[in-house]
């Protein structure tokens, strides 16, 4: 038995929900493929008929995130989550079929690789809950949700050399599905939801991830029903994922158009609009992972304080991409210690609000400046900017770090807020 399987199952899980992002973004870079090659051409589609292929992503995504809580209280968070990646592996399969037969065949395919999507957050959630002790939460967290970052640079890398060596735009789909079915099988193999089932596990381990979360049997609590109602009126909950969704209203905006915005309106030329776009991505990794280890860290501050610190300096803006990292680890870990089981459902919101984000950035861009006027970009920017000022500052006002009432009994809740007291003395 190991003492620190519980990082094995974080690397696992990281590349798995890799996966899932990757296996989304194959048609991005198989259009470029197949606009570099000489053979016959795979993708025939005009701009309209590719937009509408990438923003069904986003609906897919919405309606997958509708039957996850369902299938956690029927099958467990384990099996919920290789179901969708094997959605997902077989509808990236079988992309060169859809793009050679017909287009609404096509959006089908589009519309599950986004069903599957719907995963990776609450897995996330769930995988954080059941694996990291809390005093390791924040870093865990973090590893995992860089897989944002992380699949875009391993896919960019992968396609380029299947494009480069001639194995042609297919290739991508394929080597991508079957890099999925790999990691499902691993994944199958060595993941369990309860660490205690795990025969890799020692007691040692078992017993500092239980640590903190108190004495309720995980079996029930795992499965028992979500209460909807009184997680939509938490105030932490509900801010936190208001401030959430300002947050990815402001990475979008980054991510789709702020090419267009240094190219055109700020007279940047390729090379150097490249560099740009790209560095806070690069720089972010390193953020999140430093957040998340400062958000573990009590020794030298109170965590309501420190996460105070963390959340407050997201506000700070092009700074407030890199350092969005700060919000995610500070709102999903307050998120979690208040929630605890439940947590799984807050990312499945959490989910829902970066599609309807990923939605609605488009349509804001052609509303306010059709013709990307810089007047245009001011107004985007000072009601973003505005709005996420706003919603910080609200978040930092309710933002707890106990568990609800609602989340354990009366023994677990003592056992956790004795040993919280005993960290804040220290």
């Amino acid at each position: 038995m190991m003492t620190g399987f519980r990082y094995v199952i974080l690397l696992i899980g990281l590349f798995s929900y890799c996966c899932l992002i990757s296996n989304i973004l194959t048609l991005n870079f198989a259009v470029v493929c197949d606009a570099s090659t000489n053979e016959t051409a795979l993708i025939n589609y005009d701009t309209s008929e590719m937009n509408f292929l990438f923003s069904i992503v986003a609906f897919g995504n919405i309606v997958g995130t509708i039957p996850i809580q369902y299938l956690y209280q029927k099958i467990g968070p384990k099996n919920t989550f290789i179901l969708y990646l094997m959605i997902s592996l077989i509808s990236t399969a079988l992309n060169p079929f859809g793009l050679m037969t017909n287009y609404f065949i096509m959006l089908g395919i589009r519309f599950m690789q986004g069903f599957s999507w719907a995963i990776a957050l609450p897995g996330l959630g769930s995988m954080t809950y059941a694996w990291a002790p809390i005093i390791e939460s924040g870093i865990y967290m973090t590893t995992l949700s860089t897989s944002g970052q992380t699949a875009p640079l391993i896919t960019m890398y992968l396609s380029s050399q299947l494009c480069t060596n001639n194995f042609g735009s297919s290739s991508i789909f394929y080597v991508h599905s079957l890099i999925s079915l790999f990691f499902l099988i691993i994944y199958f193999i060595f993941y369990k939801d309860y660490p205690e089932d795990s025969k890799y596990v020692s007691q040692e381990e078992l017993k500092k991830i239980k640590k903190e979360k108190g004495s309720s049997d995980k079996r029930k609590t795992s499965k028992e029903p979500v209460p909807y109602k009184k997680v939509f009126l938490n105030p932490t909950l509900s801010v936190g994922n208001i401030t959430y969704f300002i947050y990815f209203l402001s990475m979008h905006l980054w991510m789709q158009y702020a090419a267009i915005y240094m190219n055109i309106v700020l007279e940047y030329d390729v090379a150097t609009t490249g560099m740009i776009t790209s560095f806070p991505y690069f720089f972010g990794i390193g953020v999140k992972f430093l957040y998340g280890f400062l958000s573990d860290k009590e020794n030298f501050c109170v965590l309501p304080v420190v996460l105070r610190i963390l959340q407050g300096t997201s506000q700070i803006t092009t700074v407030q991409i890199i350092l969005g990292g700060s919000a995610s680890v500070a709102i999903f870990k307050s998120c979690l210690l208040v929630s605890q089981q439940h947590f799984h459902f807050v990312m499945s919101i959490a989910s829902i609000a970066n599609s309807v984000a990923l939605l609605l950035v488009p349509s804001l861009v052609n509303i306010i400046m059709p013709n990307f006027e810089i007047e245009g970009w001011k107004a985007l920017f000072t009601i973003i900017g505005s709005l996420t000022v706003i919603s910080n500052i609200g978040f930092l006002i309710v933002m707890k770090t106990e568990p609800e009432k609602w989340t354990k009994n009366n023994n677990t809740k003592n056992n956790y807020n004795e040993t919280n007291t005993d960290n804040n003395a220290i």
